[in-house]
């Protein structure tokens, strides 16, 4: 039994290392996406200035960029937000990207079914 334990909570562990790898990326392409789309930008449409939060399942342009990269996430369960810390999309200013979700280990259920957070945040400068 204790054997059965240590293989399922070694599948948890990695299952959460996965979504934590799977957010980070979304979380850095999004910001890859939003840098370009500043201020300066023509052929693609400007993101920002004003802040955006919405779930990876949605039709807009921003949820439509970034949900490609969060392969083997509940899309529905997954928040975008996107921040312009300086107040302007303007070129050499930066843009910050979180990606957010959740993940309910199964082997935890001796411990009272918790549900773990699982974001990561990304920042760049925008360059166009």
């Amino acid at each position: 039994m204790v054997l059965l334990i240590l293989i399922f909570g070694t599948l948890d562990v990695g299952m959460l290392i996965f979504r934590y790898t799977v957010v980070s990326q979304g979380a850095r392409q999004g910001a890859r996406q939003a840098i370009v789309r500043g201020a300066m930008s023509t052929k693609l449409t400007k993101w920002g200035p004003a802040a955006y939060d919405g779930t990876a399942a949605g039709t807009d342009e921003i949820a439509q960029a970034i949900a490609p990269f969060l392969g083997g996430l509940n899309l529905n369960e997954t928040n975008i937000s996107i921040r312009w810390p300086n107040g302007s999309n303007e070129p050499e200013r930066t843009v910050r990207v979180t990606v957010q979700t959740t993940y309910q280990p199964a082997t935890l259920f001796l411990f009272g079914n918790p549900t773990w957070a699982v974001s990561a945040v990304s920042t760049m400068q925008v360059t166009h």
